[in-house]
């Protein structure tokens, strides 16, 4: 099994979304302690990895905190091997 390598801000984005389900961008920018730039980052990379997806917009920080996302449940164990990996 292929296992992706997160940098420290997209994991913490994962984790967030992997304990809240379908969460909001806000959300995760405030329990994530990321910045709008670095969840755009993350989003586009986990989202590129297939373990989130994204509903309304996405494409910009300014917008970022009004998207939701959430794990595809087809990927959910992938997501919980990729937080537990060192």
């Amino acid at each position: 099994m292929f296992i992706p390598k997160l940098d420290d801000p997209s994991k913490r984005v994962l984790r967030v979304i992997r304990n809240r389900g379908v969460v909001p961008g806000w959300q995760i920018l405030s329990e994530a302690g990321v910045t709008a730039d670095e969840l755009l980052k993350s989003a586009d990379t986990l989202i590129g990895l297939k373990l989130i997806s994204a509903q309304g917009t996405s494409s910009n920080s300014s917008e970022i905190g009004s998207t939701y996302f959430n794990i595809l449940p087809s990927n959910d164990y992938l997501a919980e091997v990729v937080l537990n990996a060192s």
